[in-house]
């Protein structure tokens, strides 16, 4: 067995008395393991060989046959999982018939590494039967809801995950609380379950911080992630998704809108939310800098019009493509063009790829370049506006709206 076992043989309950037991159990530690492992070898053969030809409906006859020692030997072997399926229902009984105090943390603690093992998880059952009242020294009110959680339909696993979304307090407070060992199988089964079911809502970023979550999010297996991601996208719109969670999706399942194969867990309908996130972000990226932030508030409002958003960084500039047209902005406030989509296409959007704007030293000159009043080119339509933000106060409204209407034939409600 990989969890080890401690069985005290003094029970002393004042302070002084506890310190001395202490110090006895210290002192007789290689005895005792010697002892328990001596016992395996030699006893715990002749143990099974009694319950195995012993009927269940017998079980009870044969207790008196067991010693203090030989509870603890089995206890110490414990889970029996090469044992045929009734032997080791009698396994069970024997020890809950048995119990002894001691036994509730040994059986917590192998359940925190063997949890989809169902005998186990009767044992824990009967286990906290036995000392409901102060299970393990848990706070009453955690002990009750613990019990709860033991009988939940949907396991015991899940049962704790209940517990853990309904409290007010952060999941590592919650899980001392349990006597959740660190770095468990458990905890991280937890910790997963609590993902899954706690980003359906806003619960879970209520009570944690986000850089918490992030770092369960990156300690999850790629298919768990997979599958918190689409529980996160699903029941929100796109604006209101949360900044660090999408980078940090984009970040490891890189960007879909470059390489999707790693976004295949999402539906069409989802899909086109992660892409509106994506163009959203790429807007504020340009538009940061700006002081009153009210290009990014305006061209945001067009994302649903939007086929694609494409940002280039030196300099910094943004590509917005309509159906028909293609505005560009630049990071320094100016002017944005507008343009056909063809003639872009065909005309401005190459010249990003040349030699001369790839090897330019000055970003005015490359910015320059993106720059186009000619209204058609060798047949090719291609210009076809330039909208100052000037009067800051008013242009949104008296400059751009009047002729996005005319573009597009409507404007964002």
């Amino acid at each position: 067995m990989s969890v080890s076992s401690k069985f005290y043989h003094f029970s002393f309950a004042p302070k002084k008395l506890v310190v001395e037991r202490d110090k006895i159990e210290k002192k007789f530690k290689d005895l005792d393991d010697t002892l328990i492992e001596t016992g395996t070898i030699i006893k715990l053969p002749q143990l099974l060989e009694l319950i195995r030809k012993t009927q269940i409906k017998d079980i009870e006859n044969i207790l008196s046959k067991f010693s203090n020692f030989d509870i603890r030997v089995m206890m110490y072997e414990y889970p029996f999982t090469n044992e045929k399926h009734d032997d080791q229902i009698k396994i069970n009984h024997i020890l809950t018939a048995l119990y002894k105090s001691e036994f509730g943390k040994i059986i917590w603690k192998l359940y925190q590494e063997y949890f989809s093992n169902e005998y186990l998880q009767s044992i824990l059952i009967s286990s906290y039967s036995k000392e409901s009242d102060n299970f393990l020294g848990m706070p009453e009110d955690i002990s009750v809801l613990f019990g709860e959680a033991l009988l939940n339909k949907a396991g015991i696993n899940m049962g704790l995950v209940d517990i853990a979304l309904k409290s007010s307090d952060i999941l590592s407070n919650v899980f001392k609380q349990l006597k959740v060992v660190k770095e468990s199988s458990l905890e991280r089964k937890l910790i997963e379950g609590v993902l899954l079911k706690g980003v359906k809502s806003n619960k879970i970023f209520e009570t944690e911080e986000m850089k918490q979550i992030i770092e369960y999010l990156n300690k999850m297996p790629l298919n768990v992630y997979q599958n918190i991601l689409k529980n996160y996208i699903e029941v929100r719109e796109y604006k209101k998704f949360d900044d660090a969670i999408l980078k940090n999706a984009i970040n490891r399942l890189l960007n879909p809108k470059d390489d999707d194969k790693l976004w295949d867990f999402l539906d069409d309908t989802s899909m086109i939310k992660v892409k509106k996130w994506i163009n959203q972000a790429k807007l504020k990226e340009v538009f940061e800098q700006d002081k009153d932030n009210k290009r990014f508030e305006y061209w945001k409002r067009f994302n649903d019009f939007f086929e694609d958003v494409e940002v280039i960084r030196n300099p910094l500039v943004a590509f917005m493509y309509f159906k028909d047209f293609v505005v560009v902005e630049f990071g320094i406030m100016g002017a944005a063009y507008f343009y056909h989509k063809t003639g872009f296409d065909e005309l401005i959007y190459p010249r990003i790829n040349s030699f001369k704007f790839r090897n330019s030293r000055s970003n005015s000159t490359k910015e320059n370049m993106l720059k186009e009043t000619i209204t058609e080119y060798q047949g090719i339509e291609l210009f076809i506006n330039k909208l100052t933000h000037l009067p800051v106060d008013t242009w949104p409204v008296k400059k751009f709206d009047p002729q996005m209407s005319i573009y597009l034939n409507e404007l964002p409600k």
